[in-house]
């Protein structure tokens, strides 16, 4: 921001912006003037650790008196276990699920389209279309699909998740 010509600024962010925005506003409290994120977490390991023993133990976390004010953790859990296998593969081998992406239009059409369906309703996931087209137009699926085609980036993407969760950003302690 600064080569931009901005010395005091704002920023927000959701999904990975918010851990961008999180380390900016960490980073650059003195240019930071405010921030928000719609996607707030933390990358702590314990946190991990709390939600799974949560899901099924919740007394072990919260008294008896609070577990109702748990959302359904253990069907949360359950869902995170099936949805996150993206999330492994990328973290731990970006360029070999990148390379494989980048040279099948049609691979990398499945996988992201694939992620559409299951995150935006997970009933869909059953239907043969996937329920695509109910809430995206097919073209704004294929734009999106398009950017990463075009600019050949869907291996930096997936290498953000091997550079954001392994031992030296997970050991900094930063939520």
């Amino acid at each position: 921001m600064a080569r931009l010509g901005f010395n005091k600024f704002y920023v927000q962010g959701g999904d990975w912006g918010g851990a961008i925005g999180t380390h900016m506003a960490t980073l650059f409290e003195e240019n930071v003037v405010g921030f928000h994120s719609n996607f707030c977490y933390t990358n702590l390991i314990q946190r991990f650790v709390y939600q799974a023993l949560a899901s099924f133990w919740p007394t072990l976390i919260v008294d008896e008196e609070h577990v109702d004010k748990l959302f359904p953790v253990g069907k949360v859990f359950s869902w995170l276990l099936k949805e996150s296998g993206y999330m492994h593969i990328q973290a731990t081998k970006p360029d070999t699920v990148g390379v494989g992406l980048q040279n099948s239009p049609v691979g990398l059409a499945a996988y992201i389209l694939e992620k559409f369906s299951a995150w935006t309703d997970p009933a869909w996931e059953t239907r043969p279309d996937g329920g695509l087209t109910e809430k995206f137009s097919l073209t704004n699926l294929l734009d999106n699909i398009m950017i990463y085609w075009i600019t050949g980036s869907i291996t930096t993407s997936a290498r953000l998740y091997s550079e954001s969760l392994n031992k030296a950003q997970t050991s900094l302690g930063v939520e």
